[in-house]
């Protein structure tokens, strides 16, 4: 199986446990290298406050977080100096489980340090990763590197990008990021016509991601969900990109951009947002003015979103990823006029 390339000979790593993964899962199911050492501890608490409590206690610690978790240990880290210093116990961030976006990875870069930070992109039917960018990858990176995923965690891991009908895309095209390897599951237990909806002939498992190949470096870097792209006018526009660029505005603390209904263009751009706790309600419509010139700036036109939503919290699942079909729902209601008490600001 994976060797993990953050848990070195000799090192003992605590892994705060979770719903999803059990410490033998989370460090590979084969035995670990000589001299690895490990341990584990539960607590149902918020996290930064479970790792302000744990870390004191530990030499190192590895943590698996993904990106909304990330997130409030960095905003908790900010308001709190014990949690700032309880973090400095923290030997490895492995982030993981939905999009990364780069101001998130800077700011996390900037708290816990370069060579702290290992990104991994994987899915249940490839366990455990499908590529990842090691901490080595992160000193001086670029933008282009830190918005991708690295590289195949392994030679027993082939990555692909295809066209509509399974053909292989050039390096630097847009296409579905397909996988085929050893760890790659053979099919659905019973279910063989989602198993042939899932692969591609020639072995080749369809993620449900949209991403390129570096023409240069070979990095992967994801675009998003295919099923979450946006379709305006027969354009399509990666929320992703326009996440990144409203991410840079300081008035942004978390956002999600999907598309609504539109009876012209088929769907519209729509950004939900989060401000940074203590943000005043009328400071909100000088905001959106800012963040619209700001996307034209960065954006194509066509791209920017047509209206800005802000609520108290995005809908999320258990693990903190973003549910975009509920949000696509709330902010459809919102533009016919029907104000849901459930989330809205």
């Amino acid at each position: 199986m994976y060797h993990i390339p953050h848990l070195a000979a000799g090192a003992c790593n605590v892994v705060p446990a979770s719903a999803a993964f059990d410490p033998s899962e989370a460090l590979g199911p084969a035995p670990p290298p000589p001299g690895a050492g490990g341990a584990r501890e539960g607590r149902a608490s918020p996290l930064p406050q479970v790792l302000h409590e744990l870390l004191p206690r530990w030499a190192g610690a590895c943590t698996f977080l993904a990106p909304t978790m990330l997130h409030r240990l960095c905003e908790a880290d900010a308001a709190s100096r014990a949690s700032g210093e309880a973090l400095e116990h923290l030997r490895t961030v492995v982030v993981g489980g939905g999009p990364l976006h780069v101001d998130l990875l800077r700011r996390a870069m900037g708290r816990f340090g370069e060579d702290r930070i290992v990104q991994v992109y994987g899915m249940g039917e490839c366990p455990m990763t499908i590529a990842h960018l090691g901490r080595q990858w992160h000193r001086g990176a670029d933008e282009a590197l830190l918005r991708s995923v690295g590289w195949p965690f392994s030679h027993e891991v082939e990555v692909m990008v295809a066209g509509e009908q399974g053909e292989r895309l050039p390096h630097g095209s847009i296409g579905e990021v397909c996988v085929r390897g050893s760890p790659v599951m053979s099919g659905y237990l019973g279910d063989e016509e989602a198993t042939r909806r899932t692969f591609f002939p020639g072995g080749w498992l369809r993620t449900g991601d949209s991403g390129r190949l570096d023409p240069t470096r070979g990095c992967l870097t994801l675009e998003d969900r295919i099923k979450d792209m946006i379709i305006r006018g027969g354009s399509n526009i990666y929320p992703r990109e326009v996440e990144e660029v409203l991410l840079t505005h300081e008035a942004v603390s978390e956002v999600a951009v999907v598309g609504v209904p539109h009876l012209e263009w088929g769907e519209e751009v729509a950004a939900a947002l989060v401000p940074p706790p203590g943000t005043r309600r009328e400071a909100r419509e000088a905001l959106e003015a800012e963040l619209d010139e700001l996307c034209l700036a960065s954006l194509a036109r066509f791209k920017r979103p047509r209206a800005y939503h802000w609520l108290d919290e995005l809908p999320k699942n258990s693990t903190g990823k973003v549910l975009k079909r509920e949000l696509r729902e709330l902010l459809a209601e919102k533009a016919a006029g029907e104000e849901p008490a459930a989330a809205a600001a």
